[in-house]
């Protein structure tokens, strides 16, 4: 199932990402991020979804 990202979500969400910042070029941030971090974006999304695929 994919749907909409909770707060619930920021934590994987996080590693997740801290991953490609650790070992590509896709994103422009440099630092890694906490989950707290995370809880901030998905609750500030207006102009995008921030999207996980849960049940699997």
């Amino acid at each position: 199932m994919i749907r909409e990202a909770t707060e619930n979500d920021a934590g994987k969400v996080s590693e997740i990402y801290n991953h490609y910042i650790q070992n590509t070029i896709i994103t422009f941030e440099e630092t890694l991020v906490v989950s707290a971090d995370f809880v901030e974006r998905i609750r500030k999304v207006q102009a995008f979804w921030i999207f996980v695929v849960s049940g699997c």
